[in-house]
């Protein structure tokens, strides 16, 4: 692989990795207000604050058994970015709604981004790189996602 080549991946995962942190950092936001949201707008009980996490698992789980077909199919990139959108459009309107089902839905949607966007970005981000390198770029992707995870619940809080 020639130098040009070589320096194009580096920066090319520097921004992948760039873009998993802001996008786990809104994840983690969107993760913690939830609860709360439903807890103070709603009164929501344990059990059904519970509930609608669960059913955002169910819809990432659910959608993940096709999104890495999908991505091959149709090309990594557009996957994510479509993911990035459905995962924003699912979560910017939870402070407008007006009951409990809509913020079911509305976590789903959002989940399904998510499944959009970490199986794809997981296996770009791996994509054409040897044993010796593996290690180190799954350390700095597993540090992006996890540093943002954790500042994403400052925000949201």
């Amino acid at each position: 692989m020639s130098k040009n080549t070589q320096l194009e991946l580096t920066q090319n995962r520097k921004k992948l990795y760039l873009t998993v942190f802001v996008i786990s950092a809104c994840m983690g936001t969107a993760l913690f207000s939830t609860p709360l949201l439903l807890i103070k707008k709603f009164q929501a009980s344990v059990f059904m604050v519970g509930f609608i996490g669960s059913l955002g698992a169910l819809g990432y789980t659910l959608a993940c058994l096709s999104t890495g077909r999908l991505s091959d199919s149709l090309g990594r990139k557009k996957i994510i970015l479509f993911g990035i959108i459905l995962f924003i459009g699912g979560y910017i309107f939870l402070a407008d709604v007006v009951n409990i089902l809509s913020i079911g839905i509305l976590v789903v949607i959002g989940s399904i981004g998510m499944s959009m966007f970490w199986p794809p970005i997981q296996a770009w981000i791996a994509g054409g790189i040897d044993n010796h390198d593996l290690t180190r770029v799954l350390g700095t992707f597993n540090l992006s996602w996890s540093t943002g995870l954790m500042l994403g619940p400052l925000c949201g809080g």
